[in-house]
Protein backbone atom coordinates (compact mmCIF):
# COMPACT_ATOMS: atom_id res chain seq x y z
CA UNK A 1 0.00 0.00 0.00
CA UNK A 2 3.25 2.32 0.93
CA UNK A 3 4.57 1.36 -2.46
CA UNK A 4 1.23 2.51 -4.21
CA UNK A 5 0.72 5.65 -2.56
CA UNK A 6 4.30 6.43 -3.15
CA UNK A 7 3.53 5.93 -6.91
CA UNK A 8 0.79 8.66 -7.30
CA UNK A 9 2.65 10.54 -5.12
CA UNK A 10 5.45 10.73 -7.65
CA UNK A 11 2.94 10.85 -10.44
CA UNK A 12 1.75 14.00 -9.32
CA UNK A 13 5.19 15.81 -8.37
CA UNK A 14 5.34 14.53 -12.56
CA UNK A 15 2.24 16.48 -13.72
CA UNK A 16 3.10 19.28 -11.74
CA UNK A 17 6.03 19.53 -13.38
CA UNK A 18 5.37 19.34 -16.42
CA UNK A 19 2.33 21.89 -15.78
CA UNK A 20 5.11 24.53 -14.09
CA UNK A 21 7.09 24.05 -17.23
CA UNK A 22 4.02 24.97 -19.47
CA UNK A 23 3.47 27.89 -17.75
CA UNK A 24 5.69 30.86 -18.80
CA UNK A 25 5.86 34.00 -16.41
CA UNK A 26 5.99 36.37 -19.79
CA UNK A 27 2.73 36.66 -21.25
CA UNK A 28 2.49 36.81 -24.67
CA UNK A 29 1.25 39.89 -26.83
CA UNK A 30 -2.25 40.35 -27.47
CA UNK A 31 -3.15 42.76 -30.60
CA UNK A 32 -4.54 46.06 -30.06
CA UNK A 33 -7.59 47.22 -31.44
CA UNK A 34 -6.40 51.02 -31.97
CA UNK A 35 -2.99 52.94 -31.87
CA UNK A 36 -5.29 55.52 -30.08
CA UNK A 37 -3.08 57.25 -27.02
CA UNK A 38 -0.12 55.15 -28.04
CA UNK A 39 3.27 56.43 -28.18
CA UNK A 40 6.00 54.06 -30.03
CA UNK A 41 10.02 54.26 -31.19
CA UNK A 42 11.41 52.69 -34.59
CA UNK A 43 13.14 52.22 -37.69
CA UNK A 44 11.67 53.62 -41.14
CA UNK A 45 13.35 51.59 -43.97
CA UNK A 46 12.63 52.95 -47.52
CA UNK A 47 14.20 52.56 -50.77
CA UNK A 48 17.81 52.38 -51.62
CA UNK A 49 18.93 51.48 -48.06
CA UNK A 50 17.46 54.68 -46.75
CA UNK A 51 16.88 54.46 -42.72
CA UNK A 52 15.80 57.20 -40.11
CA UNK A 53 15.03 56.15 -36.81
CA UNK A 54 12.02 57.95 -34.72
CA UNK A 55 12.29 59.16 -31.62
CA UNK A 56 9.01 59.00 -31.27
CA UNK A 57 5.46 58.52 -33.05
CA UNK A 58 2.91 59.29 -30.90
CA UNK A 59 -1.13 58.76 -31.61
CA UNK A 60 -2.27 61.29 -29.48
CA UNK A 61 -6.21 61.34 -30.55
CA UNK A 62 -8.06 59.43 -32.67
CA UNK A 63 -6.93 61.28 -35.74
CA UNK A 64 -3.97 63.11 -34.38
CA UNK A 65 -0.59 62.40 -34.02
CA UNK A 66 2.64 64.01 -33.73
CA UNK A 67 6.48 62.49 -34.87
CA UNK A 68 9.96 63.20 -33.89
CA UNK A 69 13.88 62.38 -35.28
CA UNK A 70 17.39 63.72 -34.86
CA UNK A 71 18.66 64.67 -38.68
CA UNK A 72 22.31 66.41 -39.04
CA UNK A 73 22.58 66.74 -35.21
CA UNK A 74 18.67 68.28 -35.26
CA UNK A 75 15.54 67.39 -33.61
CA UNK A 76 12.82 67.60 -36.04
CA UNK A 77 9.25 67.07 -35.62
CA UNK A 78 5.61 67.70 -37.36
CA UNK A 79 1.92 66.75 -36.56
CA UNK A 80 0.03 64.21 -38.66
CA UNK A 81 -3.45 63.64 -39.10
CA UNK A 82 -4.31 59.85 -39.45
CA UNK A 83 -7.15 57.44 -39.48
CA UNK A 84 -7.31 53.46 -38.71
CA UNK A 85 -9.44 51.46 -40.09
CA UNK A 86 -9.18 47.70 -40.16
CA UNK A 87 -5.47 46.63 -41.00
CA UNK A 88 -4.70 50.05 -42.36
CA UNK A 89 -3.63 53.28 -40.93
CA UNK A 90 -3.89 56.44 -43.18
CA UNK A 91 -1.22 58.90 -42.19
CA UNK A 92 -2.41 62.09 -43.88
CA UNK A 93 0.06 64.25 -43.33
CA UNK A 94 4.10 63.52 -42.97
CA UNK A 95 7.65 64.30 -43.54
CA UNK A 96 7.35 65.01 -47.10
CA UNK A 97 5.77 61.94 -48.27
CA UNK A 98 7.54 59.29 -46.24
CA UNK A 99 4.93 58.87 -43.91
CA UNK A 100 2.15 59.92 -45.89
CA UNK A 101 -0.42 57.50 -47.40
CA UNK A 102 -1.74 53.97 -46.80
CA UNK A 103 0.16 51.88 -44.11
CA UNK A 104 -0.65 48.37 -43.92
CA UNK A 105 -0.49 46.83 -40.41
CA UNK A 106 1.85 43.59 -40.63
CA UNK A 107 1.77 42.85 -36.83
CA UNK A 108 0.22 44.81 -34.05
CA UNK A 109 0.83 43.80 -30.27
CA UNK A 110 1.04 45.30 -26.85
CA UNK A 111 4.87 45.81 -27.93
CA UNK A 112 5.34 45.86 -31.38
CA UNK A 113 3.84 47.38 -34.31
CA UNK A 114 5.42 46.56 -38.32
CA UNK A 115 4.02 48.76 -40.56
CA UNK A 116 3.91 48.36 -44.51
CA UNK A 117 3.57 50.22 -47.47
CA UNK A 118 4.30 49.59 -51.60
CA UNK A 119 4.48 52.23 -53.80
CA UNK A 120 3.56 50.08 -56.99
CA UNK A 121 4.70 52.44 -59.46
CA UNK A 122 8.58 52.56 -58.06
CA UNK A 123 8.10 49.18 -56.88
CA UNK A 124 9.31 49.66 -53.85
CA UNK A 125 8.42 48.42 -50.46
CA UNK A 126 8.55 50.68 -47.05
CA UNK A 127 8.71 49.10 -43.83
CA UNK A 128 8.50 50.83 -40.28
CA UNK A 129 9.16 48.62 -37.61
CA UNK A 130 8.21 50.28 -33.89
CA UNK A 131 8.31 49.18 -30.40
CA UNK A 132 6.36 50.63 -27.65
CA UNK A 133 6.99 53.11 -25.15
CA UNK A 134 3.82 53.82 -23.83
Amino acid sequence: MKRLNFVKFLGLLALLFVVGVGCDDEKEDTSLTSVYQTQWRGTYRGDNNFEREFNMIAFDTNTTGFYSYKEEGKNISADFRYNHEGNVIHILRGFGNALEGAWWIMKLTQSEMILQQYDPYSNVNTTLTLNRLY
